[in-house]
């Protein structure tokens, strides 16, 4: 792992403003042995450097590692698994200084308390759905906002364009030129999609990033996800010696799902705990390895299984599972829906609030019910929550530092 990287997920972390996907790379990192000492040190140098700002009301002349264990230990509720984590890995002089630690932290929290920005409390009417949002990443650093009165690129011949196949974004060379590593990302309350080089097609849902060539090599057809797609994937005859129709690849959270051509959807976001890919058509094989590759040896991989249509894999710690699913409920946002099927409110929740860019917070014990039913992603945020208080939910809605936060309300 580059040393730069590790410096700016720290940075990120001890300043708040770390996104859930670069949390989730910090506490992979933290619990890597072989990473572990590089982080640590990032974060001493990280909290020392906090320490000499007068605007962070820290007392500088206390013991860094002190001082570092009092930030972990005091970061709010959504920072609990990399707490955990973190946690585990304590040095052995911790103990010896709790006392001082404790001290400390009283009176950081009255500080935090006291600069925290007041929250503003606003109605579900004045956030709006998501909407055709992405961002294109180029392989020499530039990042281009895509257009949203469009809805996807085409990655065609030496050039990116939009749908309309006459907006030309960027040049790509010819078919001499190098190969290239380009990224599409959505935000949360972003949605887009892509036609690939090999005419295969992908919608993005909310809070998602693929990584893709700018041209397949008539070889092997890998792309790289993380979030939640769609595919629709072509059958392509591979270059001049190669006889067999070229695989198409799909690595996510330490699995590799491999198809010919089909139609599938993989939902793989780093937050969550498992990794879901339901088939509509067609057959795919789903495998975990050690590694990342798409063409990892058999000897590494942990699982292999055979997908039908109507067939669910669900990935968990590298542990397959294959149950019978409902196509339509898994892939019914790529045609503007919301399909709620004897959801727990916490999964239909998190759908939520990646589509209108929402923070969660749960207050309460959240009564244990069933969600049902389809809802329009276009609509507002308003009437979706009406739809689901008849469920017997509650829900307040704060605005504070430029985010939005849902409080779900349960009994007290």
């Amino acid at each position: 792992m580059d040393n730069g990287r590790i410096t700016y997920l720290v940075e990120q972390y001890l300043n708040d403003s770390a996104s859930p996907q670069e949390l989730g790379e910090l506490e992979n990192l933290l619990a890597d042995p072989n990473a572990d000492s590089m982080v640590k040190d990032a974060f001493y140098a990280g909290y020392y450097r906090l320490s000499k700002s007068p605007a962070s009301g820290i007392n500088p002349n206390s013991d860094a590692k002190e001082r570092i264990f009092q930030q972990i230990i005091m970061q709010p509720p959504q920072r609990v698994s990399l707490i955990k984590h973190r946690i585990t890995q304590l040095p052995k002089w911790l103990p010896y200084a709790a006392a001082v630690v404790l001290a400390m932290a009283v009176s950081l929290l009255v500080w935090n308390n006291n600069q925290r920005p007041p929250e503003q409390e606003i109605t579900a009417a004045e956030i709006a759905p998501g909407t055709n949002r992405a961002t294109l990443a180029l392989a020499d650093g530039r990042a281009i906002a895509l257009d949203d009165t469009q809805d996807g690129i085409i990655i065609g011949a030496g050039k990116i364009t939009y749908n309309d196949g006459h907006s030309q974004i960027v040049g790509l060379g010819d078919d001499k030129a190098p190969i290239e590593t380009l990224v599409l990302s959505t935000p949360k309350g972003g949605t887009y999609s892509i036609i690939l080089p090999d005419g295969s097609k992908v919608w993005l849902n909310a809070a998602t990033t693929l990584k893709y060539p700018s041209r397949f090599d008539g070889r092997e057809r890998v792309v790289y996800l993380e979030g939640e797609a769609y595919f629709s994937v072509t059958k392509r005859k591979g270059k001049a010696g190669v006889p067999d129709d070229v695989p198409f690849s799909v690595v996510s959270n330490g699995q590799v799902v491999k198809v010919l051509g089909t139609e599938f959807n993989i939902s793989a976001y780093p937050d969550e705990s498992e990794t879901q890919t339901t088939l509509v058509t067609g057959r795919v094989s789903v495998s975990t390895s050690n590694g990342t590759a798409a063409d990892a040896p058999v000897s590494e991989r942990l699982g292999t299984t055979i997908l039908a249509p109507g067939e669910q894999a669900i990935n968990r710690q590298g542990i397959i599972n294959v149950q019978k699913a409902d196509p339509d409920q898994y892939t019914a946002w790529k045609d503007g829906f919301f399909y709620f099927d004897r959801l727990s409110p916490q999964i239909a929740i998190t759908q939520l609030a990646r589509w209108y860019d929402l923070e969660v917070v749960y207050r309460g014990k959240i009564p244990q019910i069933n969600i049902f039913g389809m809802i329009d992603r276009n609509k507002s945020l308003e009437s979706v929550l009406k739809s689901l208080e008849k469920s017997g939910l509650s829900f307040k809605i704060v605005h504070s530092a430029g985010i939005n936060r849902l409080i779900v309300l349960g009994e007290q």
